[in-house]
């Protein structure tokens, strides 16, 4: 290779690897055709193999590069330590655990695996060897008992058995999402498996069947979001009311292709919007609520409120988003607030990003159009004090608001239609 084609294979490879840096955000799906991107980068670079190069042969770069393998360890556990405080979403405290990162890699590269590596070539091949077996041994054991043992939730370990471990038990996926919970969520009117993870033909005629010719009907439109808030809506439904819902994992309420997922959400989400607005237009509901995880203020709701109200709805609620924890609210509440009374936390685990989402919704709709309402949520749930932000976490005892980063669960969606819906004046011919 060249002199001149060894620059180009550098120079591109730096460049992907930029873009990756700056472009790439937790939207991106991954792993996807996407992460080739920085691996390409990568690869020119390695190809290129330029020792005289100012981008990859400078002082800084060889020592980040030799101290690649510790600081890769090395930022795991304090990236989890951090989740674990919520402190994950603190500016110093990231700047921090990121400083810890290069020192902790540095020390222990200079200290532990440069003289291990050092002294490991000078044993014999057939120490080599034995030492490797045990470790491959080690590696394969260790994930097979905790397999076996169900995470090693033994009683005599105090982190498994104490209050906030078991509460992390009570709400995690696999224990709390039981066939009881998919029920009242109703995911037969998905158009998304998400225990079979594939994508539905059809979802069950009970999901827009008219049972009352003679009432009204409200027709819950939106994704997995508006399955944890239904519920609550059949709950409280008035006698004789028809109740639609076509809600899919994942899908926003969109008018034409979906532009947002990919794969087979992609598939699914067309799916469930085109059946949705065909049965809407069919049944001719009184009421749509529509409903979504978050990014509100990224759909556009102007075309879908207009269409809606060209094929005869007379009346459209949008639904804000319930305050969002990262990583979870039982997390949350589990490390740091399991033992207090009150039930609105302050929390640096609040989600920003939907607050603001929601705080520029609230802004667009701000004027009253008719038959048009935008609910927020959060304005409800949340307010400020001294010391931050305050949201409701909890809505009887210790049971979350939702159980994990933004579901409702049942006493959730139970507390958001009676305190919120019940008493809004447009609902009170569909809800009791």
């Amino acid at each position: 290779m060249s002199n001149t084609q060894q620059r180009v294979s550098e120079y591109v490879g730096m460049m992907f690897i930029v873009i990756a840096v700056l472009l790439f955000d937790e939207h991106l799906p991954w792993p996807g055709l996407f992460s080739l991107l920085p691996v390409l980068g990568a690869c020119l670079m390695l190809l290129a193999g330029r020792q005289n190069s100012v981008l990859a042969a400078n002082w800084l770069n060889q020592h980040l590069g030799l101290a690649s393998y510790s600081l890769y360890l090395w930022h795991w556990p304090i990236v989890v330590w951090l989740n674990f405080a919520g402190l994950n979403t603190d500016i110093q405290w990231v700047m921090a655990g990121l400083l810890s990162c290069f020192i902790l890699a540095f020390l222990s590269y200079h200290w532990i695996e440069n003289p291990f590596r050092i002294r490991f070539g000078c044993w014999p091949r057939n120490k080599q060897y034995l030492a490797l077996a045990v470790l491959l041994l080690l590696v394969l054991a260790i994930p097979l008992w905790d397999i076996i043992s169900r995470g090693a939730n033994y009683t005599w370990r105090p982190g498994a058995s104490s209050p906030a471990a078991q509460y992390m038990d009570r709400y995690s996926r696999g224990n709390y999402l039981t066939e009881t919970l998919r029920r009242q969520y109703k995911t037969e009117c998905s158009f998304y498996d998400d225990v079979t993870h594939s994508v539905r033909t059809e979802i069950s005629p009970a999901c827009t069947t008219q049972f009352n010719p003679q009432k009204a009907g409200i027709f819950l439109w939106g994704d997995s979001h508006a399955q944890a808030l239904s519920f609550g809506i059949q709950k409280y439904l008035a006698d004789g009311v028809n109740f639609y819902q076509v809600a899919t994992s994942g899908c926003q309420p969109h008018i034409g292709p979906d532009d947002v997922t990919q794969g087979k959400f992609a598939i699914a989400c067309d799916r469930a919007n085109a059946f949705a607005l065909e049965k809407i237009k069919a049944l001719k509901p009184e009421l749509v609520i529509l409903a979504q995880q978050g990014q509100h203020d990224k759909n556009n709701y102007d075309a879908i409120i207009e269409h809606l109200k060209n094929i005869g709805v007379r009346q459209i609620i949008l639904m804000g988003p319930v305050p969002q924890w990262q990583p979870s609210l039982p997390r949350a509440i589990a490390y740091r607030h399991l033992a207090a009374s009150d039930k609105s936390i302050v929390d640096s685990s609040l989600d920003r990003q939907v607050i603001a989402a929601d705080q520029a919704m609230t802004q667009r709709y701000a004027l009253a159009q008719p038959g048009f309402m935008y609910i927020s949520v959060i304005a409800r749930l949340c307010n400020t004090r001294d010391d931050g932000l305050h949201c409701l976490a909890k809505v009887a005892d210790n049971t979350p608001l939702v159980w994990d980063y933004g579901h409702l669960t049942p006493e959730g969606a139970d507390f958001i239609v009676q305190e919120l819906l019940r008493s809004n004046k447009r609902l009170s011919g569909f809800l009791k």
